[in-house]
């Protein structure tokens, strides 16, 4: 994803420094907004909105509105179902509004299954370590 940002980037007239770097590294760096302009990243579909990191309070996007903090604590503690999905819209709502940040697209991941594959976990990002087929 960053490959193709880089050549759109690039191609609309802007000069563009993409650094590929260690996971630890990337820890470090994107804690300081000073060393980037744009941070992409991913996450797998979590049902519940309030584990997406971007719209915590300790997001690395960078993205402060105090509009958005006090909405989020709302959302975050209300219990009602048809209050959080109001809640929620207003922080989408917000979101496009001042761009804290852009979703710029979606990925799925093909699952199956095989009769006797034990040692697999249910889990949105499958690993095969410790799997066996008896």
């Amino acid at each position: 994803m960053a490959e193709v940002a880089k050549v759109a980037l690039e191609a609309s007239g802007f000069a563009v420094q993409m650094d590929v770097v260690d996971w630890a590294t990337l820890g470090q760096r994107r804690n300081d907004p000073a060393l980037w302009d744009v941070y992409i990243t991913h996450s797998p579909f979590l049902p519940e909105p309030a584990l997406t990191s971007l719209w915590s309070v300790t997001a690395r996007t960078g993205w402060g509105n105090t509009e958005k903090e006090d909405i989020l604590a709302k959302f975050t503690s209300e219990t009602d179902l048809a209050k959080r999905q109001m809640l929620f819209s207003e922080l989408q709502r917000l979101n496009f509004e001042d761009v804290g940040f852009i979703k710029i697209g979606g990925f799925n991941a093909l699952m199956g299954q095989r009769k006797g594959l034990e040692g697999v976990p249910a889990n949105p990002w499958p690993f095969f370590w410790n799997a066996s087929v008896q």
